[in-house]
């Protein structure tokens, strides 16, 4: 740490200084935030300059007291405002506390025109309110400048990693993170050094000042931001692998097509002109015809022997399920006037038939539901009861599900 003069001290000191020596030094007491020695030094060299009549060579010592005074009032305003969460607000006052230094010269991220513990703690206290905002790109910015002027800002350095992570920049995230967690482990393993000022040219935010908690946090969300790395290469290489099968597939079926049409057989125009004619009325891109296919006339098609229609189901396959088909007629004929739980089908459980509008089977639930939920049924059978009408009314209120148990009950599945 360095070694530092207190008010008292500093307020001798100007007296003794070349006068060419003390703008820079009151700046320089300014921009490390060391507000009580800058006052003490102007009000030393304003009565100096009383008792001695003369203004000469103080003429710049009203500028400097009055940047001081903006200074402090103005990062004290920013700092109410962000704990009142106002955070727009409260960046814009830290930025235009950046600029008294420069009177109106804006201060760049290359921190040409910036230094001082002042400045880099402003740039940092700017991202936050980005970070506070959700805006990471802004607020990464801000810590980059902070740590342009101290290297080792450990604030700033810990924000513009979790910057980082929060915009999938995971490497750079990842490398912030290593360093971080390095210095502090460090700092821990030589205390003595630390607390000197030995590992870190940052005096005010030092390796050794974080906590073990806040240790135990970066860790974890190093962890955190390499599995997002893995998962995110992951899914960037499924997706090229996705999307190379997909060319695959579109290249080799327009070839297959072409080499088709040029050879006389029309089957690829064929199955094409049905998708375009029919796709309105049902026809599905996974099952090409729907389950007829379009034939040429005469002959089988066009298809050789092995691609023939299977032989049709035997005399007792078809009793069989025209049985199941009166059986399930029947239960729905049934269920139509009232609904009941111990149904064989979703649509009995509700008290609906197969061909149950949207409506329908919204109204069959709902009395259902009121008959059966526990708060109104106290029966012991009542939970379970009311858990397969809600199950029931899952299936059919979703299309894609509807669709799916509809097909199951007509093969015979359920």
């Amino acid at each position: 740490v360095p070694k530092t003069l207190d008010a008292t001290a500093v307020g001798e000191a100007v007296l003794r200084m070349p006068p060419a020596m003390l703008p820079l030094y009151l700046r320089a007491l300014r921009l490390e935030e060391r507000y009580a020695e800058s006052s003490r030094a102007s009000s030393v060299l304003d009565a100096h300059a009383r008792d001695n009549r003369t203004n000469s060579n103080v003429a710049w010592l009203g500028q400097e007291k009055d940047k001081l005074r903006r200074t402090t009032a103005i990062k004290e305003g920013g700092d109410e405002l962000f704990r009142k969460a106002q955070y727009e607000q409260a960046a814009a006052k830290y930025a235009s506390c950046l600029l008294i230094d420069a009177e109106g010269e804006e201060i760049g991220v290359d921190g040409s025109n910036a230094g001082g513990r002042l400045h880099a703690v402003l740039h940092c206290n700017r991202a936050a309110c980005f970070m506070a905002l959700k805006n990471y790109r802004e607020a990464a910015r801000e810590c980059t400048s902070a740590l342009q002027i101290h290297s080792l800002y450990m604030k700033a350095m810990l924000r513009r990693a979790r910057c980082h992570a929060r915009l999938d920049r995971h490497e750079e995230a990842i490398s912030e993170y290593q360093r971080w967690i390095s210095l502090v482990e460090a700092a821990g393993r030589n205390p003595q050094a630390a607390a000197s000022g030995e590992t870190s040219s940052c005096y005010f935010d030092r390796p050794n000042d974080a906590t073990a908690g806040d240790l135990d946090k970066a860790r974890k969300e190093l962890t955190d931001t390499k599995k997002a790395k893995t998962a995110k290469t992951e899914a960037e290489a499924n997706a090229r692998a996705r999307a190379e099968r997909q060319r695959w597939y579109d290249e080799n079926l327009r070839r297959g097509g072409a080499g088709a049409n040029a050879g006389g057989s029309d089957a690829y125009r064929r199955r094409q002109q049905w998708y375009d004619s029919a796709g309105s009325d049902g026809a599905r891109r996974w099952d090409s015809f729907n389950g007829s296919s379009p034939k040429k006339p005469g002959g089988n098609g066009g298809r050789s022997h092995s691609q023939r229609s299977p032989p049709r189901a035997s005399y007792q396959q078809q009793r069989n399920q025209s049985y199941r088909q009166q059986q399930q007629q029947q239960q729905e004929t049934r269920a139509s006037s009232t609904g009941n739980p111990n149904g064989t089908t979703h649509y009995a459980v509700l008290g609906v038939s197969s061909t149950a509008t949207v409506a329908e089977i919204k109204k069959g639930y709902r009395k259902m539901a009121l008959q059966y939920h526990p708060d109104k049924n106290k029966g012991d059978d009542a939970p379970d009861k009311f858990r397969r009408v809600q199950k029931a009314y899952d299936t059919l209120s979703d299309d894609g599900k509807r669709r799916k148990y509809d097909a199951e009950i007509r093969y015979g599945r359920i």
